[in-house]
């Protein structure tokens, strides 16, 4: 046998195997896509991630300043505002509920004076998400003794 026709029968043998340009085009499109839709996945699984982690400590702040209004002696009506330096700003009010809170009638309706009040507290934690703010509150009644 020839040297070339050896080679030529060493290279039928490798014409059956392998993989054509148009094949390996494809698989490379596929693998592609696979990739960044994977890519997107875990990308909007992370942002989910840190969305509900800032709402969750936004929840646990507010929760919170609100047991420190509850569990004051003497609460002063105002508004009382700060920031906790991680981005989250809070926002305190306490003031005298209204009839259409639940409080009772006036003072002055009555012809005395209470010795308690009920008092109306707000909690807002607001912080910035994607260009927007927002805002998670929590509000409740409190009876207190009247501060002078």
């Amino acid at each position: 046998m020839h040297v070339r026709d050896k080679h030529r029968a060493c290279m039928a043998d490798f014409r059956g195997s392998g993989f054509t340009l148009l094949e390996v085009a494809v698989a490379m499109a596929v693998l592609g896509l696979v990739l960044v839709t994977m890519m997107q996945v875990i990308s909007g699984g992370l942002t989910l991630q840190y969305k509900a982690g800032k709402l969750g400590r936004a929840v646990v702040t507010a929760r919170a300043l609100m047991d420190e209004l509850v569990t004051e002696v003497e609460l002063r009506d105002g508004v009382e505002e700060s920031d906790d330096g991680s981005g989250l700003r809070w926002r305190r009010t306490v003031r005298r509920a209204t009839p259409e809170e639940g409080s009772a009638v006036a003072d002055s309706e009555l012809g005395f004076e209470q010795e308690y009040a009920l008092r109306f507290l707000e909690v807002v934690v607001a912080w910035n998400e994607s260009g927007r703010e927002k805002t998670y509150s929590v509000q409740s009644l409190r009876v207190a003794p009247e501060v002078e």
